[in-house]
């Protein structure tokens, strides 16, 4: 198995909530779009995040909506597309990244408003909801560091046509979501990743080191480690590789054994969540067991900032 060593350097915005504040949602008239295609029915309601109120500038993986969809008893639904609409008197620009999370990992890439439309299109990966089932998918945002104070903002589904599907029939069930975030003037603060050369070449049926990365905190805050998920770049996939673990140099385990990838993609826990005190350093090792042949290519990256999950540390008094 061949790997690809890069060097990968991002800011990474933390996320950072205080308390919220409550609005009712007002159902309005339901929406119904059909294909001549498709299988099965999809409902979808939106509901208005529950951490709603002030959020510092920089924070990431604010939860701004929950998508709850639901199919027909007729045949599993995969989704492939979402298109999410910003509103609230806040710039489209004070948004950073738009996508979607199941409630475990990130399933779509991380989009931007278009700043006329105020749209962001997010193409779905591995989305499906079984037949007579229902899913909670979450709308993250992320905020600029540069968002303008006081600035206001929401997401929403606006018509059924904005899901795509392998449904014959989307059905929106309306509701006015007037819950919104807004920005504070305190820095939610950042880390900085790089991803270091990694020595090969990498023995069949052995756990070796497939990922070397250095983590530091900025000189203003303690931030609190809770996950990150890793993307291979290269072609091994699936069960290529398994039983990954996230350790020190000294060998320190510093998460559960993460059995196997999802396609590409591994997502690593904290367990417990690791405190990063301000201006330190640490290195960390992604190691997993080889289970396939040289031919394969490895180059692991964290695909955007939200994937590594951080929070500012405070500590209790």
């Amino acid at each position: 198995m061949r790997l690809v060593p890069i060097l990968f350097a991002a800011i990474l915005s933390l996320s950072f909530g205080l308390p919220a504040f409550a609005a009712e949602s007002t159902v309005l008239e339901n929406e119904t779009v059909s294909t001549a295609t498709g299988k099965g029915e999809l409902q979808v309601s939106v509901e208005s995040a529950p951490l709603l109120g002030s959020m510092p500038k920089g924070a990431s993986r604010v939860e701004m909506a929950v998508l709850n969809m639901s199919a027909s008893c007729e045949s599993d639904i995969t989704v492939t597309g979402v298109t999410v609409t910003h509103f609230g008197l806040g710039n489209v620009s004070d948004i950073t990244a738009v996508y979607l999370n199941d409630g475990f990992r990130r399933i779509s890439r991380a989009q931007t408003f278009d700043s006329r439309s105020r749209n962001a299109e997010l193409k779905v990966t591995a989305l499906v909801v079984p037949k007579c089932s229902a899913v909670r998918v979450k709308v993250l945002f992320d905020i600029s560091r540069d968002a303008t104070v006081a600035s206001e903002h929401g997401a929403s589904i606006v018509h059924a046509s904005a899901i795509t599907s392998t449904a014959k029939a989307v059905t929106l069930l309306r509701t006015d979501t007037t819950q919104r975030t807004f920005t504070t003037a305190k820095d939610a603060g950042a880390v900085t990743v790089n991803f270091l050369p990694i020595k090969g070449p990498l023995r069949y049926a052995r756990q070796e080191t497939v990922a070397r990365l250095q983590v530091t905190a900025d000189s203003k805050n303690d931030h609190v480690l809770r996950s990150v998920t890793f993307k291979n770049l290269g072609d091994a996939r699936d069960m290529n590789l398994i039983n990954f673990t996230l350790e020190t140099r000294r060998g320190e385990v510093l998460s559960p054994v993460a059995q196997r990838m999802r396609g590409l993609t591994v997502k690593l826990d904290f367990e417990p969540s690791y405190i990063l005190e301000r201006g330190r350093t640490a290195v960390f090792l992604l190691k997993a067991q080889i289970n396939a042949s040289q031919s394969k290519k490895i180059q692991f990256t964290i695909e955007e900032p939200s994937d590594l999950d951080s929070i500012l540390y405070r500590p209790s008094r």
